[in-house]
């Protein structure tokens, strides 16, 4: 396909995933395969409450410059009206947590979505819009379009990157507004510690080697800033690489501690389904595989955007100050949606 053709394919509608990772200059366009022949580039995704990695073969590829043909394309959601989650019920859910901690659950992770009205953003569904203006050079920014639905997003967050057989993550956990002059908080400090510890342990229970980890660092993003610690491994062979990312998913950053009570609670507490939010995403092919973490995003609903935010919860968290946390998230995307050029 030439661009011009791979232009056509996404403004008819066609499934596609469009990429810029961080401090590169240009667009990545991926046209994705409706077979299910192997081929050697494919996307990985994986939503938040499973464990299979859904991998889509890639057909074709252009990089370069975000394309102006495709600032006006509208997408037309599939995805049925959402609601937004209120102040109270987010607060009482947090409360709920707090009174169902003890020396085994430590924390969890509870997310919330708020629709944005088409009619307050302006040029309202049109993605590439909003993609342009969400350009930040740490983040991975992305648009997936599949089967008729939409993604939006703009993370921080490396999930896993794998070259030769070294693999690097990060444990990103605590947030609080960008250029913070105070010293973090024990409440923070404790919750990214948790996020380190099961990373490098479900490293050392699959055998990998070298394990080595940076100290604990502050990572900003757009509007927020987190604690940060930067953790690589070696793997016998690129096969399991697989076997290491069911493992690490979800992290104790997007579900909780232990694993197993934390999904617990989240089903039985959010009243909505977080589906790739809080999942993982990205490209595999051969020259290496790399996956980031689906937060700060969004899907486009028949009656607007619907963004997504958590907060990690622990026994230090204060309900309001958790729901705060969770607005000053939704900013990343809302800011850029109301100011789209």
């Amino acid at each position: 396909m030439t661009k011009a053709e791979i232009i056509r394919h996404i403004r008819s509608g066609g499934s596609f995933f469009c990429l810029q990772k961080p401090r590169e200059i240009d667009a990545s366009y991926f046209v994705l395969s409706e077979n299910s022949d192997t081929r050697d580039k494919s996307l990985w995704m994986c939503p938040f409450n499973s464990k299979e990695i859904v991998k889509i073969p890639i057909e074709e590829t252009y990089t370069g410059p975000l394309s102006h043909e495709l600032l006006d394309w509208e997408v037309t959601p599939n995805l049925n009206a959402k609601t937004s989650t209120l102040q109270d019920e987010y607060m009482s859910w947090v409360e709920s947590a707090l009174t169902s901690f003890n020396s085994t659950f430590q924390k969890v992770v509870l997310a919330r979505n708020f629709i944005a009205p088409y009619y307050q953003l302006g040029t309202g569904n049109r993605p590439f819009q909003l993609f342009n203006a969400l350009h930040d050079n740490d983040t991975y920014r992305y648009i997936l379009h599949i089967n008729g639905y939409t993604w939006i997003g703009s993370s921080p967050e490396l999930f896993l990157s794998l070259n030769n057989n070294t693999v690097t993550t990060m444990a990103l956990a605590g947030t609080r507004p960008k250029g913070s002059l105070d010293e973090w908080g024990e409440k923070e400090r404790d919750e990214q510690q948790i996020v380190a510890d099961f990373i490098t342990h479900q490293m050392a229970k699959l055998g990998c080697e070298n394990i080595q980890s940076t100290g604990v660092y502050t990572r900003p993003n757009v509007q927020v800033e987190h604690l940060c610690t930067d953790i690589s491994c070696d793997l016998k062979s690129h096969a399991d690489l697989h076997q290491l990312a069911t493992a690490l998913h979800p992290t104790p950053a997007l579900a909780g501690q232990p694993q197993n009570m934390a999904l617990r609670f989240i089903a039985a507490h959010e009243n909505f389904q977080r589906e790739l939010y809080g999942g993982f995403i990205g490209l595999q092919d051969p020259s290496g595989t790399e996956l980031f973490v689906n937060i700060r995003c969004a899907q486009y609903a028949q009656n607007g955007l619907c963004l997504y935010a958590g907060a990690g919860i622990n026994a230090g968290s204060v309900p309001k100050l958790e729901w705060e946390e969770t607005e000053q998230k939704l900013q990343t995307l809302l800011k850029a949606a109301k100011h789209q050029n």
